[in-house]
């Protein structure tokens, strides 16, 4: 080292040993960064969080002002601020001789006395005190710490209940839906597609004729499906989905043929149905295609 100390050896040294003492994360740049000020601080969430600003100094007195603590507090940017000092003893900085911290007198205050709460606590705990005892002890903090954890546990309380009354509701929806899908699977074996007889599996299409010819209807209600679509409608088809549930579409043109291999190939608005049941006029059975079981089919 140089005869003269170097003032930013100099403080590099202290930062490092305040963050080593007192768990803190020093700063980029020494704190010049608008983002990041004072020479590091603590996490944010901790009892008792702090912001440092160090001064160290080869002489034998350190000047403070109070516009230079009223910038400290500001750069604390809500946290504690601490005032790490230091005093070297030689230029080459091998000797400290004193560490000392300034903070405000009120915060010194709080904790002491938190520190001798929990001393005096783990001297006289309330009966025997286990590892698992221990472990759930809280963290010595500030009663202000302690108000804002009962009030998120109330929160939480509150949260909890309204999820329990969703998961009910829920629930009883589900039943009643369950129900529902009972009673539909029933009147399906009763009266599928309307027709009475079993559907052979599902999903399935179960297509019917109108016993009169295309729909009939007044004026106004042929004119309004006539601007949905110009063909006359001849019937109606239910497709009954793999669990149970039922929709319906018109049918405008329908048409049977045979395979190669004298199968009935079932056509609906020229889309060629692989699993569907066709009631004529009169409400019976007419044809029966399916993909995969050539032995159920009918016509």
């Amino acid at each position: 080292m140089p005869a003269n100390p170097n003032t930013t050896e100099m403080g590099r040294r202290h930062v490092e040993y305040v963050a080593e003492v007192l768990g803190i994360t020093p700063s980029t740049a020494s704190g010049s960064k608008w983002q990041n000020p004072a020479d590091g601080r603590s996490a944010h969430d901790i009892p008792y969080p702090i912001a440092v600003e160090c001064k160290s100094t080869r002489g034998k007195s350190l000047t403070e002002t109070l516009d230079m603590i009223a910038k400290l507090r500001e750069q604390a940017l809500g946290e504690n601020p601490v005032l790490p000092l230091r005093w070297y003893g030689t230029d080459d900085l091998s000797v400290v001789l004193e560490d000392w911290a300034a903070v405000p007198l009120l915060f010194l205050g709080e904790v002491l006395a938190s520190a001798r709460k929990w001393a005096e606590h783990e001297a006289n705990p309330p009966g025997p005190v286990t590892d698992g005892h221990r472990a759930a002890m809280p963290v010595p903090g500030t009663l202000d710490r302690l108000m804002r954890r009962a009030e998120e546990a109330v929160t939480l309380r509150k949260a909890l209940a309204d999820a329990h009354d969703s998961l009910l509701h829920a629930g009883e929806r589900i039943t009643e839906q369950a129900t529902e899908l009972e009673l539909l699977r029933a009147r399906q074996q009763a009266d599928p597609g309307q027709a009475g007889h079993p559907l052979p599996m599902l999903p399935w299409t179960v297509a019917c004729l109108f016993p009169g010819g295309p729909r009939k209807g007044t004026t106004e209600f042929r004119n309004a499906a006539r601007q949905a679509d110009p063909r006359e409608v001849i019937g109606v088809a239910y497709d009954y989905a793999a669990d149970g549930s039922r929709t319906h579409w018109d049918i405008h043109t329908c048409r049977v043929e045979r395979s190669m291999d004298n199968r009935p190939k079932l056509f609906l608005d020229d889309l060629i149905a692989l699993g569907c049941d066709l009631y004529g006029r009169d409400g019976q059975l007419q044809v029966r295609a399916c993909k995969d079981k050539p032995e159920i089919e009918v016509g």
